[in-house]
Parts: structure tokens; C-alpha cells; sequence
């Protein structure tokens, strides 16, 4: 499991994207908030999956070599080939 952060206008939280992968389920995409303090985790804008955590700045290389990219408008994550 990867993440990478995009900054909220929010002073008191970033957000982050998570990708999780499950042996029985498809992979999972959500953006999830985060303390600016401690990095503690506040809670997610979308539930697809309940165990997303951790990270660090709106572009992540992920564990399948694609480059993802958090979408804080629409919520979604956008996922590119190298």
C-alpha cells in the first residue's frame, strides 16, 4: 500500500490518496485526510475500503509502476502509465 498528499485550502488538514490491494477485491482508491501536526489520520472523503493509511505529497508512484494523482475535486484518483 502507497499514498501521496495534496494539500487542502483547510488549514487544519491535508488529504491524501490510498490504494490498497485485496487478494478477494479489486483495488481500492479513496482520498483520505490527514493532521498537518502529527500526520494523524482524520478520516476519508469517500469509503470504498476501511483500512487506507499514511503519507506525503498529491503524486504517488505505485506499487503497480503507474504514477497516480490525487483529484480533490472530483475525489478520485487518476492513474498513468510511465
Amino acid at each position: 500500500m502507497m499514498t501521496a498528499a495534496a494539500h487542502s485550502n483547510a488549514q487544519s488538514e491535508f488529504l491524501a490518496v490510498g490504494w490498497t490491494h485485496y487478494g478477494d477485491q479489486p483495488e481500492g482508491k479513496r482520498i483520505c485526510k490527514f493532521s498537518p501536526d502529527d500526520g494523524s489520520f482524520l478520516g476519508y472523503l469517500t469509503e470504498q475500503f476501511p483500512d487506507t493509511i499514511t503519507w506525503v505529497q498529491g503524486i504517488a508512484y505505485g506499487p503497480d509502476e503507474h504514477i497516480y494523482l490525487a483529484d480533490q475535486v472530483n475525489d478520485t484518483v487518476a492513474r498513468f502509465s510511465r
